[in-house]
């Protein structure tokens, strides 16, 4: 393509090799006809009369193309399925009887093999007509076919894949993170698809389509209440997969004699129980354990991850924390003087105040290995 700069002629054939069909020379004195009428005007211009259309295939196939010209496959009107270049010229097959459909040839090799075939966008202007051949200067847009004969073949490009992964996708501006992209990524439209579609990129103005073999992973997390409903677009391309707390990561980590996986197994029992199943511990929190299984990263985790995160699950009410903990010491709750905080309120609200209590975290309690063994003891 370089070395033919802005190419003037690209040629059309029906079927996947650049031949003419046998149809327009019915027998072998019609083929022997056909070479003297293509090698002789005179008789061309008398053969052009009686057979418009198939004189002129014939003199456009052999006359018009040249070493060097890429020919398009089409598949029907609406689809391609293949790019060639000729590399060798015009002859006539020695033996028609082997030959039934063609008697005339020039090789081709194949830049581009479609399976399946491609919409005609994706390097066309217009749609294809379903002549045998003819000039496609006025058609092609040659930024695309460019684009397209750049591209690895889909044998290459299955040996490669790529992820591209977008953290918390349900937080982000769905029509700004893809735009009109997101038609782009459904199964049936990327490149290679029988509905493929491809966008013109608004600064570069190149064609642009996502390949089959790029995978798009967005994570959420399925407790965040502050959101609306998930935008129905992705729930329209994506395939939801849940990833719930895998404790059986952590069954091999022990601090001092206490089985990480198995206190993390019980703490969800108690949030499911207590709350739901979306809200439970991820196994992550404690993954740091595996190269630093000492009782110091244990307690940073759960002064800095676990406790906060059980206030914000629980709203902050501390007697059910404290469930989840089973007691353990970790937590305090402290009795309400009356009649110090408020000695002039009056009596006819003691009952509210009997059932009210103040919590503290005790900050010895995370020091010691008995505070956590107490959370899995029965």
């Amino acid at each position: 393509m370089a070395d033919q700069g802005d190419q003037e002629f690209f040629p059309y054939v029906e079927k996947l090799f650049a031949l003419v069909r046998k149809g327009y020379l019915d027998n072998k004195q019609k083929k022997q006809k056909i070479e003297k009428l293509v090698m002789d005007q005179e008789g061309y211009s008398e053969y052009r009369k009686k057979y418009p259309s198939a004189s002129r295939f014939v003199n456009d196939f052999k006359n018009k193309t040249q070493i060097g010209d890429l020919v398009i496959v089409s598949d029907g009107n609406h689809k391609f399925r293949a790019i060639g270049e000729i590399t060798g010229g015009y002859c006539v097959l020695n033996d028609p009887d082997n030959t039934p459909e063609y008697v005339q040839k020039k090789d081709v090799k194949w830049l581009k093999i479609f399976e399946p075939s491609l919409a005609v966008e994706q390097i066309f202007d217009k749609v294809l007509s379903q002549q045998t051949i003819y000039n496609l200067a006025n058609a092609i847009n040659l930024q695309k076919l460019q684009n397209i004969l750049s591209s690895k073949t889909n044998e290459q490009a299955q040996d490669k894949k790529f992820i591209l992964i977008i953290d918390e996708i349900n937080r982000g501006n769905i029509s700004r993170i893809f735009g009109e992209l997101i038609t782009l990524i459904e199964d049936s439209k990327r490149e290679g698809a029988n509905e493929a579609l491809s966008v013109t990129l608004p600064y570069s103005k190149e064609e642009f389509s996502v390949p089959e073999n790029v995978y798009l992973i967005g994570t959420m997390n399925s407790s965040d209440r502050s959101l609306t409903g998930l935008d129905i677009a992705l729930r329209r391309r994506f395939t939801f997969v849940e990833m719930p707390p895998k404790p059986e990561l952590l069954n091999g980590v022990e601090v001092k004699g206490l089985n990480i996986g198995k206190l993390l197994e019980v703490i969800n029992q108690r949030i499911e129980v207590l709350l739901d199943r979306d809200h439970c511990i991820g196994h992550a929190n404690f993954m740091s354990l595996i190269k630093q299984p000492n009782l110091e990263t244990l307690s940073s985790i759960f002064k800095q991850k676990i406790i906060p995160q059980l206030q914000e699950y629980f709203f902050d009410d501390w007697s059910k924390i404290n469930m989840v903990l089973n007691a353990n010491g970790m937590l305090q709750s402290n009795g309400i003087d009356k009649s110090l905080l408020f000695p002039n309120v009056a009596h006819e609200s003691d009952g509210y105040f009997d059932e009210q209590k103040t919590w503290e975290v005790v900050d010895d309690a995370f020091s010691l290995i008995e505070s956590f063994t107490k959370i899995i003891k029965h």
